[in-house]
């Protein structure tokens, strides 16, 4: 036996009605083995002086209060619940990817709304497209480049123009130099209309009131000109 436990052994027999714990016990023994350096007959003396500084029986109570305020404190903590996996409905339908018919069903919704949202995002693009080439193209009749293929992106919306512009100037130009007659009949529009390039190929076979208004306002701006030329 260790000289620490005939210590021990011997401030219980000295004191059996004091509950020590062990913790306690230890620092105690571990105080008197200072005093009495393994002789043992000095034991029971230094337990006794140890005793008459620091009464055994009321550290004996620190004790309990501890023990009982550990024992509160353990009985209040919640203990901590076991994470358990859901557990499935057994009536739910699974496909063969392993996804239940009601995520699939989701997923092809979130699909559908997604297209019908590009669509519109389209239709709104094409809108504004429309309305600031209009807005550029406000000398030149719509119907001549309604059917063309409107840019989607801004930048490329003036080179729409521009297209649009020197198509128109070259039709008119080419229905001007064959002479106002040919307004006549549609076959004749439709063969000037087939000359032009770009955006003039998209309109229509036979020539539009406006396009036929401007170019006779041509003409006559031509005719004029060369009048005062000659003056």
């Amino acid at each position: 036996m260790l000289f620490k436990d005939k210590i021990i052994a011997a401030i219980k027999a000295k004191y059996p009605a004091i509950n020590l714990s062990k913790k306690r016990l230890d620092a105690i023994a571990a105080k008197i083995e200072e005093k009495v350096i393994d002789d043992e007959t000095k034991i029971d003396a230094a337990i006794d002086t140890y005793n008459d500084y620091n009464p055994i029986a009321d550290i004996a109570k620190q004790d309990d209060i501890q023990r009982n305020l550990e024992a509160k404190v353990k009985a209040a903590t919640p203990k901590k619940e076991e994470k358990t996996e859901p557990v499935k409905p057994a009536t739910e339908e699974v496909v063969d990817d392993g996804t239940p018919a009601w995520a699939k069903a989701l997923i092809e919704q979130n699909k559908t709304l997604a297209t019908g949202l590009a669509a519109l995002q389209g239709e709104k693009v094409a809108s504004t497209m429309r309305a600031k080439a209009t807005e550029k193209l406000k000398e030149i009749p719509a119907s001549f480049w309604a059917k063309a293929t409107l840019p989607q992106k801004e930048e490329d919306l003036d080179a729409f123009v521009t297209e649009v512009q020197t198509d128109y100037t070259a039709f008119t130009q080419e229905l001007t130099n064959k002479g106002l007659a040919q307004f006549q009949t549609p076959a004749a529009g439709a063969a000037a209309a087939g000359g032009a390039g770009g955006a003039a190929g998209t309109a229509s076979k036979t020539v539009s009131p406006e396009v036929k208004a401007y170019a006779e306002q041509q003409q006559k701006q031509r005719e004029q000109q060369a009048k005062s030329k000659t003056a």
